[in-house]
Formats: C-alpha cells, sequence, structure tokens
C-alpha cells in the first residue's frame, strides 16, 4: 500500500477565501463568546489571521498524496495487460479461425502506418559510443529528409509495443512506490494549529485571556468558547462540523505543549551545533 505522504506541490485556482468578521455580525457574536470587547486593531489583527487560515486551508484540502498518483496506475496497468494478451495471448480453440483472424488484422494493419515526425523528437538512435548508450534523438544528429515518415502495426511491433508498456508500467509502480517511501512525512503544523497558536499570540499580544482551560473547574474557557466559534464561522468548505469548545481547548492544549517541546528541541539542536 503505497502511504498518504503529501505531494510537494499543490495547484488551485481563483482567489483565497475569506471570512466576513465585519459582516453578519461576526465580531459582535465572537465578543459574546469571548466575553471581552474586541478593539478595532485588535479585529483588524484577527481577521488577517483568519484569512491566512483559510488559505492555509485551502492549500491543505487541495494537496494531494503519493497514493493519489498511485491511483493513475490503474489505466497504465489495464492498457498493458491488454495489449499484453492480445500480442503474447493464447490463440483460440480452433486453428483455423486463429489463422482467418490473424490473415485479417495482417491486411488491415498493412494498409496503413502509424506517422511520426522526427523533427517532433519521435525518431531515436542508439548510439553505442555513449557511455552509458543511451537513446537520442535522430534530428539532433541528422537533418531528416523532407518526407512523410511512419512505421507498420505488424505483429512484430505489437509485441514490442505491449513489451515496453509493461515494462513502464513496472517502472513506474516501483519509482512511484521510491519516491513516497522517500518522501518525509511533514512535521508542518496543520492550518488549524497554526490558527491556534496565532489567536493565542494576538490574544497575549493584546492583553487578553488566552487559557484553554479553566484553573479551577478545569472547564474550557471563554477563550475556548470563542475559537470555537472563530472556526464555525469559516466559509462552509471550510468549515468544521460538531466542533464543541471542548474539543478545541484540549486541541490547544495539545498544540501548545507540542510547540513547546519543539522549540525546545531546536535550542537543544542548536546548542549541540
Amino acid at each position: 500500500m503505497i502511504p498518504k505522504t503529501p505531494l510537494p506541490l499543490v495547484s488551485y485556482s481563483g482567489p483565497d477565501p475569506t471570512y466576513s468578521l465585519d459582516e453578519d455580525d461576526g465580531y459582535t457574536q465572537l465578543e459574546a463568546a469571548y466575553g471581552q470587547p474586541i478593539p478595532g486593531a485588535a479585529r483588524a489583527a484577527l481577521s488577517q489571521i483568519a484569512d491566512n487560515y483559510l488559505a492555509d486551508r485551502r492549500a491543505e484540502l487541495a494537496r494531494q498524496t503519493w497514493r493519489d498518483v498511485a491511483g493513475n496506475l490503474t489505466p497504465l496497468n489495464q492498457a498493458a495487460v491488454a495489449l499484453w494478451e492480445l500480442a503474447y495471448g493464447a490463440p483460440p480453440a480452433s486453428g483455423d479461425a486463429s489463422y482467418v483472424f490473424d490473415s485479417i488484422v495482417d491486411q488491415l494493419l498493412d494498409r496503413d502506418a502509424i506517422p511520426i515526425r522526427p523533427q517532433r523528437g519521435d525518431l531515436v538512435i542508439l548510439r553505442p559510443e555513449h557511455e552509458p548508450a543511451e537513446w537520442e534523438r535522430f534530428d539532433d544528429y541528422y537533418q531528416p529528409p523532407e518526407v512523410a515518415f511512419g512505421f507498420r502495426l505488424t505483429r512484430e511491433v505489437l509485441q514490442n509495443l505491449a513489451m515496453a508498456l509493461r515494462v513502464a508500467a513496472n517502472r513506474a509502480s516501483s519509482e512511484i512506490e521510491k519516491r513516497a517511501a522517500e518522501a518525509v512525512t511533514s512535521n508542518s503544523w496543520t492550518a488549524q494549529q497554526r490558527l491556534l497558536l496565532r489567536v493565542t499570540d494576538w490574544a497575549r499580544d493584546f492583553g487578553l485571556p488566552f487559557g484553554a482551560y479553566d484553573t479551577v473547574t478545569e472547564l474550557p474557557t471563554k477563550f475556548s468558547d470563542f475559537l470555537r466559534l472563530l472556526l464555525q464561522l469559516a466559509p462552509d468548505d471550510y468549515r468544521e462540523k460538531e466542533l464543541t469548545s471542548g474539543a478545541v481547548a484540549a486541541r490547544l492544549r495539545r498544540t501548545r505543549q507540542e510547540a513547546k517541546t519543539r522549540k525546545r528541541e531546536q535550542v537543544n539542536q542548536q546548542t549541540e551545533m
């Protein structure tokens, strides 16, 4: 099974989604959940943090994995198997039927050719004087005449194609497995973890409470309620469903502990250097 390690690239189109905290009573709801007024400068900073979260979350959702790459092997494998069976498969039970079928197919294949264009790199040559010997473009060394080129799809060519396609499918599978195994599972923060840490810093910078749990009751604080609401005010496609203040408080505590651990490890590594 190919691991679900993420690809090193991600692509999507269109503008990033944004929060609308200044509309639809967003800040009114947040202040009620927080039990704290949020002044103008703090609002501007929080809106930027929230929009950055959506950009991170969008990239996170769009990023595919090496397992997704492996899923594209299916049609290549199917084509390789089908062509192999056609070129090398056992003949039909009737020898006469097989002979007639082959003669019909050979006649049809012999009528036309598969066009190729040397100027496009379709025609290659093997130059043994190079070490190691490699297939290279014909037009890199010779000027092809101004005539049409092509090849006939004979039975032997079909067999060569079947062999080449099967080898390509096997090599592609091995290469995907190799790259997936070599890919380092990223230990970077998730979009939500970054949001939790950034909003914690935001609250600290503006002198607002940021505890995850009440130190007396050990119940989630108003800050956890505030974070839960902030996450649920995200656009529908990026919103977490059924999220409780208790779940947010637990994630916040774990994320902060992990941040401390990473910082300590980083300091130790720098000290050792």
